[in-house]
């Protein structure tokens, strides 16, 4: 019975992380989106990224969790909410949590990782 439980749990775990895909990996940090997470308003698209640090911040954060906004049309970002965390995939302890009503929007240049994202994001 205890192997039953184990192997149900590792099964959830899995279909849990199935749900973000590695969409960029460079300086240091690997980039994951949740696809399901994709939100469509005309133009608009909103969607949920982690970022993985390779090394732990001076705050001793291993792990972001990011809700962005995306502009299709005019090729720009700026995110909704941040929270880090001690763990990669935004596990472990929640170390910091904030909601940015007034983040400014920044542009996106080309060949970059928030330019992939905005590719994937605004193809759904």
């Amino acid at each position: 019975m205890k192997k039953l439980f184990i192997g149900f749990l590792m099964m959830l775990a899995g279909s849990a992380w199935a749900e973000w895909r590695l969409v960029s990996s460079n300086n240091g940090a690997e980039i994951y989106l949740h696809y399901e997470s994709i939100r469509k308003d005309g133009t608009m698209r909103k969607s949920w990224l982690i970022q993985n640090l390779s090394l732990r911040d001076e705050s001793g954060e291993l792990s972001r969790r990011i809700n962005m906004e995306h502009d299709c049309e005019n090729e720009r970002f700026h995110m909704i909410s941040i929270s880090t965390h001690s763990e990669p995939m935004a596990q472990g302890g929640e170390m910091f949590n904030e909601y940015l009503s007034t983040s400014e929007w920044h542009d996106i240049a080309q060949a970059t990782s928030m330019a992939t994202i905005l590719e994937i994001v605004c193809s759904k």
